[in-house]
């Protein structure tokens, strides 16, 4: 929560356990190098209180998306400006489930199959919703972990 506003900024649930096929996320550089590499920006965070709620976003990713919060061992979920390529900017939440069963993978020819055969490359999926459509922006894997970063 912001001290200041009172507005919620994120949202974490971190797994306890032992999962060999979850790796640590990258950290807070080289996740935004990967973010701004594909076009996405994060902006800051609003200044109005979310019009979806979080159980409700959730949903939307049941309803619409990949991968169940059901089946995640971590969520976590950012209330932000987001932004991207040169988009308007919206309210989004971004919400990243994390071991998650791992998603099928398909190869594009000449891709490098190096990483796309690392199964735990695919078992998270951040998801973006813009807070004011309830539309679903972007699925991706990315940010990755730093350690298979080229």
């Amino acid at each position: 929560m912001d001290p200041n506003t009172g507005n919620i900024l994120k949202i974490t649930s971190k797994y306890d356990g032992y999962d060999p096929d979850m790796r640590p996320e990258p950290n807070a550089v080289s996740a935004e190098r990967q973010l701004r590499a594909s076009g996405e920006i994060y902006l800051g965070f609003p200044d109005v209180p979310p019009s979806i709620n979080f159980l409700d976003a959730l949903d939307i990713i049941l309803k619409d998306g990949v991968g169940s919060p059901f089946s995640a061992k971590e969520i976590d979920a950012l209330y932000v400006m987001y932004s991207r390529r040169n988009s308007k900017p919206c309210r989004a939440w971004v919400i990243t489930l994390r071991g998650i069963p791992p998603l099928p993978v398909s190869i594009p020819p000449g891709a490098s199959r190096e990483i796309a055969e690392q199964v735990w490359g695919y078992n998270h999926i951040r998801t973006v919703i813009n807070d004011e459509t309830g539309k679903i922006l972007l699925m991706t894997n990315w940010p990755q972990p730093d350690n298979i970063q080229k």
